[in-house]
């Protein structure tokens, strides 16, 4: 059986019908406004297949029929290039991370091309399974219009919180990172105690991040203390002005800056 098929597409009123031609590899001939005919292959907008990536990264090309790169990473880091932005305007390309795996998946602008989320960055990257994110072609960068990356995540707790109290999620939105927290240990906080960790992608920069909240103690008596977000991904509680012993809660929020790609 040929798989070259002609075929016949009516167009109402105004123009009849023009004659194409359909190839195996999917590409459609259609004549252009001066009558003549041009190639073309069906990669615009959302419509697309799915690749999938499982044991090497994968650079999208222009020409090969992809709306959604599903990556499974398992603990390694996989890169998935985009495609030339100018040769791609108004193109939708999806990134989806299938695997609970610790490695990432990431899009990445070819060259030096950017991908606004907010902010322009180099890179963006799903972190946990289930993770997507969805960018468009703008006339100057990929743009994000979608995906669950940038929600809400749970703290990677230390060992030394014997307790967990909901609530306790950080998310980030471009250059952005808000923590929201509530913590209790019902054997009592030390000084200094480090408390969770959270990745590269949500740490401070060049310093610490500093911050502050309430604490209840045992008895129901309140108390103040400063949490630190170290560079290090540590996030480190410190009590003012004394180290309270028994049931502890803490909670609040802190917003900060980071410069990082995600």
């Amino acid at each position: 059986m040929s798989y070259v098929q002609n075929f016949k597409i009516k167009l109402g009123a105004f123009l009849t019908s023009f004659a194409g031609v359909l190839t195996a590899d999917r590409q459609y001939t259609f004549p252009d406004k001066a009558g003549t005919f041009a190639l073309l292959s069906d990669v615009g907008g959302s419509i697309g297949t799915k690749k999938v990536v499982t044991d090497a990264g994968y650079t999208i090309t222009d020409i090969d029929g992809h709306g959604t790169i599903e990556v499974s990473t398992g603990a390694t880091n996989r890169v998935v290039v985009l495609p030339t932005l100018a040769d791609n305007l108004n193109r939708t390309l999806k990134l989806v991370k299938s695997d609970a795996g610790v490695g990432k998946a990431t899009f990445d602008g070819e060259g030096t091309e950017k991908i606004n989320w907010g902010v322009s960055f180099l890179t963006i990257s799903c972190l946990q399974k289930g993770d997507t994110i969805t960018v468009f072609g703008g006339e100057t960068e990929w743009i994000v219009i979608g995906g669950t990356a940038a929600n809400w995540k749970p703290f990677t707790e230390s060992s030394g919180v014997t307790d967990y109290v909901t609530n306790t999620y950080f998310k980030r939105i471009g250059d952005m990172v808000c923590y929201q927290f509530s913590w209790f240990d019902s054997g009592g906080f030390t000084d200094a105690d480090v408390i969770a960790t959270v990745p590269a992608e949500f740490r401070p920069t060049g310093s610490n991040a500093l911050g502050s909240g309430v604490a209840i103690l045992g008895g129901g008596a309140e108390g103040n203390f400063r949490m630190a977000v170290y560079t290090s991904g540590n996030i480190v509680v410190d009590f003012l002005p004394n180290t309270p012993t028994g049931n502890t809660l803490l909670f609040g929020s802190m917003f900060y800056r980071v410069s990082t790609d995600y």
